[in-house]
């Protein structure tokens, strides 16, 4: 994998990232010969074959370095339900024992083109019985691609998910014909939640799923026997589902109908560009309506009710506020609450949990979910949502948070060159929490990448050399969807990079260099599916700052940090003096400039 991320700050915590996840996603890469087709995806430490939801948060990294972003999307566009849903994960077709029930005949459509794919579903057809089968595992073996395609029920987001993913894609391709392409399978697996009986609450008009830890799919234990269970990795039916909405669900659906909406105008579709806009707009006020206590959002608002003896729901922290404020769906004033609350409860639990990156804080009790406080989802430190944290921190006035996070992740996972996907609170990776006689020393990413394989075992699980478990307690050391999310905070929130059009066609540049203590940075960032790059060169020195920067956008928004306690006195761009706006967010302040120019030099003098 080449890198085509180059920071040069003279700080190691940001010039080392992008070389690193680089190196953790080809580690976690696999690729799959599909008849005359090849498939190139990315697998989480703690699953078996390729899984949606990593694979999609992988993506935000893999855009600068990985050419080949859709042929795995493409696996699961290309065998949708019925109903218009999707499978989540898939694997290599292997002889195994049935680990849940198989799906009814031609519930999924094994195609090699996405429009006869969506000409083989049926629109009248639905997925699951619902009084039997809510919750289970389904599975469908298709035979021309070997692969078996699996739909984990307890996710709810796998829809959202995959429009999210292939808008970033087009993103970085600028491929807008292949896009189009696929959005007659999008349209049906993102209008199917709303007639899906357990995927849509009308009670209170949003998406649903039943009681889970956060987003993971890891159900509470059933009403009948008080136990606690993982269903659908036993492959057991949830015949008594206790129904939630999440507030992590609502934000990528959010997020997902704004992201259709996109690729329709784009395509020409004027007629559903509207009806995509007016439900994203409809689910961000649902979900601040029902879903926001004051200070933050509710980890789980309960559709059925259900008492959780041992543990105050009320006072509960899930990762979803991360996921809402980043998603878009938080106004400002709700973003710094979030944030706020995160550096009490750090304060708060510093001789206890080396990092706030929780599921959820605090954890519930191990009778509920069977998993004991502090493991895994259960209160675990996650570095794909200690990213969210650090991008969401960045973005809304709390820099030096965000900026102090990274260089946490640095030492953390960088400098020793191992990440895994979630530590206990006392630092320890999954392996040493499970197995006390093992040393954390002991894991290199080199040693495992090593041991990696192409095949698979009788379980069909990719990379037959591993076993995986959904804990990670046999995780190894190459955490994709941390690491992706920990590289997404420095390029948008650190370097300020982001597009907001297609190749870079628009573009916010928002260096927020000030809050790093460095004097100086060059940044180049460019996609590996398409030429169109950013690059720039910051320096601060005495009282004056400026900014020399070159890309391909049409239209340019600077959004550039002050540092703290300087206003400008001038501001100029190329020699002239320029009108800018002085933005305060928080207590920072930032000069903003649009521009159509392609290159440039500002010049703020401060004082």
């Amino acid at each position: 994998m080449g890198v085509a991320i180059e920071i040069q700050s003279g700080d190691p915590a940001f010039d080392a990232l992008p070389g690193a996840v680089s190196q953790w996603l080809e580690a976690s890469s696999v690729s799959l010969a599909l008849g005359e087709d090849q498939a190139r995806g990315y697998r989480a430490a703690t699953t078996p074959g390729v899984a949606l939801r990593e694979h999609t948060q992988a993506i935000e990294a893999a855009v600068y370095f990985d050419a080949d972003l859709s042929s795995a999307l493409d696996i699961w566009l290309r065998a949708p339900l019925p109903d218009g849903s999707l499978f989540n994960s898939f694997a290599p077709l292997a002889p195994v024992t049935p680990i849940a029930p198989v799906a009814p005949p031609n519930t999924a459509v094994a195609s090699t083109s996405l429009s006869s794919a969506v000409a083989a579903a049926s629109p009248a057809a639905t997925f699951s019985t619902p009084s039997t089968a809510l919750n289970c595992g389904w599975y469908f073996d298709d035979a021309i691609r070997s692969l078996r395609l699996r739909r984990d029920a307890l996710e709810a987001d796998s829809e959202s998910r995959a429009v999210q993913a292939v808008h970033r894609a087009w993103q970085a391709s600028g491929d807008t014909a292949a896009m189009q392409a696929r959005l007659p399978v999008l349209e049906r697996a993102l209008s199917h939640l709303w007639k899906h009986p357990a995927r849509w609450s009308h009670e209170l008009d949003l998406p649903k799923r039943d009681f889970t830890l956060d987003s993971w799919p890891v159900a509470f234990g059933s009403p009948s026997n008080g136990s606690a269970h993982m269903s659908t990795h036993a492959g057991g039916a949830r015949q008594f589902p206790q129904w939630c909405v999440h507030p992590g669900d609502a934000a990528h659906l959010f997020a997902a109908c704004r992201d259709l909406g996109a690729m329709h105008e784009a395509a020409g579709n004027t007629n559903l560009v509207d009806k995509w806009r007016e439900r994203a707009a409809h689910i961000e006020a649902q979900i601040n309506s029902v879903g926001w206590n004051g200070a933050f959002y509710s980890h789980q608002i309960h559709v059925t009710p259900v008492r959780v003896r041992g543990v105050d729901e009320a006072r509960q922290l899930g990762a979803c506020n991360l996921v809402a404020i980043n998603a878009g769906v938080a106004s400002q004033e709700q973003c710094a609450s979030i944030l706020r609350e995160y550096t009490r409860r750090r304060e708060l639990n510093l001789e206890t949990s080396f990092c706030e990156w929780w599921s959820v804080q605090p954890p519930f009790p191990a009778a509920a979910f069977d998993i004991e406080p502090g493991v895994g989802p259960n209160g675990g430190c996650w570095p794909q949502i200690g990213g969210e944290l650090a991008l969401a921190a960045l973005r809304h006035g709390f820099e030096n948070y965000g900026v102090e996070t990274l260089r946490r992740y640095y030492d953390l996972a960088v400098k020793p060159r191992r990440t895994f996907p979630w530590y206990a609170p006392d630092g320890t990776p999954p392996r040493a929490a499970f197995n006390p006689n093992v040393s954390s020393d002991d894991f290199s990413i080199s040693a495992f990448a090593a041991s990696e394989t192409q095949g698979t075992d009788a379980n069909g699980h990719l990379g037959a050399a591993h076993e995986y478990s959904w804990d990670g307690r046999n995780a190894p050391s190459h955490d994709p969807a941390g690491a992706a999310s920990m590289l997404r905070a420095l390029i948008e929130g650190v370097c300020g990079v982001r597009d907001l059009g297609v190749a870079f066609s628009r573009l916010e540049l928002a260096p927020r260099w000030p809050a790093t203590g460095q004097a100086s940075a060059r940044v180049e960032v460019s996609y590996a599916a398409n030429p169109a790059y950013v690059s720039y060169r910051w320096a601060l020195e005495g009282g004056r700052m400026t900014l020399d920067y070159e890309c391909k956008a049409k239209h340019v928004d600077l959004h550039i940090l002050l540092p703290r306690g300087n206003t400008p006195e001038r501001v100029a761009l190329n020699g002239r003096t320029h009108e800018y706006a002085l933005v305060t967010i928080e207590k920072s302040k930032y000069v903003d400039i649009t521009t159509e120019r392609k290159r440039g030099t500002v010049a703020i003098t401060l004082k």
